[in-house]
């Protein structure tokens, strides 16, 4: 789904128009710190072929009056110039959280922010050839009218990796690494069980760090490899550390 909301609008809009209806303006994305919401929209961009533009949604404040709103606007024009392109907000809650809560100047520079960014989303000039992209682990933190109909059409949950997509992840990062025979990835994806990509990735650079200082330290003469002792050992420190 969220392949062809983000791809065919780009590549067959001739088709959109032919069917009088319009794609999805924005793709929200949301879930979990580390299931790979930021490596899905980049891969989506590199899949499609088009301009890519990310913003950090805190790298968009600012303190002096009316830059955050220019900024804003100067974000989606380019986006608009780089035609086809994909305009990917991270952390979009910093930038539009819920009104409300504030009070005084903080209450009113956020309403300044979020019209802005409803007024681009949702102005006369019509985004053509651009796929707004956003990703949040707290959605309930993004302010609800950024969710309504002609805005952030499409809201996806990307829930944590399952059994068989743990092995997909752990198969991309150890695809080059030097594994000894006794490394089997299923049952590494088994002992991640409930674990983001995050977790995965930290598990395979942890057990490849300690590799690497083994090879170091023992002079260098045996043939570097990944060996099990080096998993478990990282799936411990990763189970220490989020204790």
């Amino acid at each position: 789904e969220l392949h062809d909301a983000v791809q065919w609008p780009l590549e067959h809009a001739d088709i959109f128009e032919k069917f009088a209806i319009s794609p999805p303006k924005g793709i929200m994305l949301h879930g979990a710190s580390g299931t790979g919401k930021t490596l899905l929209a980049k891969a989506l961009a590199h899949e499609s072929g088009v301009n890519f533009i990310s913003v950090k949604g805190p790298a968009l404040m600012s303190k002096y009056v009316g830059e955050s709103e220019r900024t804003i606007r100067e974000v989606f024009r380019t986006a608009k110039q780089a035609a086809p392109s994909i305009l990917y907000f991270d952390e979009i809650e910093s930038l539009v959280p819920v009104r409300g809560k504030d009070s005084g100047s903080g209450a009113s520079f956020t309403e300044r922010v979020i019209s802005q960014f409803l007024a681009e989303m949702s102005g006369i000039e019509e985004l053509k050839g651009v796929v707004i992209l956003a990703t949040t682990n707290r959605l309930d933190l993004v302010d609800p009218s950024l969710l309504s109909s002609g805005r952030f059409d499409l809201v996806l949950e990307l829930p944590k990796p399952d059994a068989a997509a743990r092995e997909k992840i752990f198969e991309i990062h150890l695809r080059k690494k030097p594994l000894s025979a006794e490394i089997r990835i299923p049952t590494l994806a088994r002992l991640t069980d409930g674990r983001s990509g995050g977790d995965i990735a930290f598990v395979c650079r942890k057990a490849s760090m300690m590799a690497i200082r083994d090879h170091i330290k023992g002079g260098g003469e045996a043939e570097p490899l990944l060996e099990w002792r080096h998993f478990e050992t990282a799936l411990k420190e990763l189970k220490n550390v989020s204790s």
